[in-house]
């Protein structure tokens, strides 16, 4: 999830499992805010008829809406009764889903939290996240975001996860690809290529205590929101009757239960301020005289791009206002100054414009500091623009006012020429190294029949015009860090 760090474990095909995710006051307040959500006793669409009601595993939903105000749906296996349960996500898991983009580049928008109060009684059976791409029954519905990863956040007494080979309960050594006790403020990033080859399984564990898990994901999928729906999901009719809480858990819980969004604003705020990592820190102007730079300007609007740098150098840049826009995999610095336009912003592609139902709708590429949001929210309000959180800046206009601003998106960009320029060079190193390799194919073909003798370098087989020198043969191999082999 982020750079590699001490505690931090590869898993599988392209899965990463972090020991130390949140600090230790920051776990115990989320663990905390856990315990007091109000838990959902789902009912479950059994594959041959009927429903059964899904005590082993009580859950809170959260979500956030898209631009048409829809929320994310999630089918798991739940009737259709509970398609509408759940809640907006509040501030503080909204601050997580945040910094999972900033250091995954995958905008998650739904979260479960899972309740695990008993060992035996609350477990996951071998199963896959029902993601495009991951094969299930006919006429099961797949939401999730087929190249989305999802992430399992635990808190509270570890219990087991099992990837496995197999959707057994009880699964042969052979068949456990990994198999740990998730650690009290870890985190979990289980790939999408893992749950398309794998299953995963929280299986039961006696005399286990409390441990609750919030496990975000991409939803494809959207509904429009139906109040009387969620409220009937969410009613009290479904609630998950809370064991009496253990003594392991007095000394971080206080008596009193605030609101869902409170408890859960209040904890993760503060969770999401500790990195995870304790890498010795570059220093930014340094990171920024090393880094090609890519800028855009239009009227008092410049926008800076970094297309390719390392992790460390992208920590130190985001250090300095840099963000990172995983649509277009680049970080972004955008300098708005007293004069710019809203028309100069869409220029240089740090707005980008849509148009719905008679209205206009600007959104930054990436996510913008205080700084930058400031500046841009003074510019778009200076020309009749409101924002709406979750949205973007908005506002009524007609057909030809929104054509003409969009006629001049991307008109001041220099990303595209970089693009080309950066595509160009890739295409010519690998040529340069086709040719490389061939020349030594075709040297050692020839000095096999005597034709050749010590360190002679031939073109391509069958194009003798096309001569690669010793100068372009080492250039090739050195520019990816390899030495050349000897030809004789």
């Amino acid at each position: 999830m982020c750079a590699r760090a001490a505690w931090q474990e590869r898993v599988g095909y392209a899965s990463d499992y972090i020991e130390r995710y949140f600090n230790g006051s920051a776990t115990a307040s989320l663990l905390k805010s856990c315990d007091t959500l109000p838990y959902t006793i789902y009912q479950y669409a059994l594959p041959g008829g009927g429903t059964t009601q899904v005590r082993r595993a009580p859950k809170v939903e959260f979500y956030l809406t898209n631009d048409a105000g829809e929320r994310p749906l999630y089918r798991w296996g739940q009737t259709q009764e509970f398609w509408q349960a759940g809640y907006p996500m509040p501030p503080g898991l909204c601050a997580i889903a945040e910094r999972i983009y900033q250091e995954t580049g995958e905008r998650v928008n739904h979260a479960i939290v899972i309740g695990y109060f008993d060992g035996t009684q609350q477990h996951a059976p071998p199963h896959k996240d029902k993601a495009a791409g991951v094969w299930v029954r006919d006429g099961v519905p797949t939401d999730m975001a087929r190249d989305g990863s999802f992430f399992v956040l635990s808190l509270g007494d570890p219990r087991v996860f099992t990837l496995q080979k197999t959707n057994s309960k009880g699964p042969a050594p052979a068949d456990i690809v990994w198999e740990k006790a998730l650690a009290s403020g870890s985190a979990f990033r289980v790939s999408a290529r893992d749950n398309r080859e794998f299953y995963h399984a929280v299986h039961p564990q006696p005399n286990a205590g409390v441990r609750y898990s919030i496990i975000f994901r991409t939803i494809a999928t959207h509904v429009p929101i139906d109040a009387a729906a969620a409220a009937a999901a969410n009613g009290e009719a479904h609630r998950f009757p809370r064991p009496k809480r253990p003594a392991t858990l007095d000394a971080f819980l206080a008596p009193k239960t605030p609101a869902v969004s409170e408890a859960v604003t209040e904890a993760v705020s503060e969770a999401v301020t500790e990195a995870p990592t304790k890498r010795p820190k570059l220093d930014p102007d340094a990171v920024l005289a090393e880094v090609d730079v890519t800028k855009s300007k239009s009227g008092g609007a410049t926008l800076e791009a970094v297309f390719q740098c390392s992790r460390d150098q992208s920590d130190a840049l985001r250090t300095v206002g840099f963000a990172w826009s995983a649509a277009d995999k680049v970080l972004l610095r955008l300098h708005p100054v007293p004069g710019a336009t809203v028309s100069d912003l869409v220029a240089i592609d740090a707005l980008r414009a849509s148009y719905t139902a008679g209205e206009g709708v600007l959104r930054a590429r990436a996510f913008l500091g205080e700084f930058a949001f400031n500046g841009v929210n003074q510019v778009c309000k200076g020309e009749g623009f409101s924002f709406r959180k979750g949205v973007g800046w908005t506002k009524a206009m007609g057909a030809e006012a929104y054509d003409s601003l969009a006629g001049v998106a991307g008109s001041r960009s220099n990303e595209a020429a970089e693009r080309e320029r950066a595509q160009a060079q890739k295409e010519e190193e690998i040529d340069a190294i086709v040719r490389a390799a061939s020349a030594r194919v075709d040297v050692m073909q020839y000095g096999r029949v005597g034709r050749v003798g010590a360190l002679v370098y031939a073109g391509m087989p069958g194009d003798s015009a096309c001569l690669v020198t010793p100068e372009r043969r080492r250039a090739a191999w050195a520019r990816h860090g390899m030495a050349p082999p000897l030809v004789a």
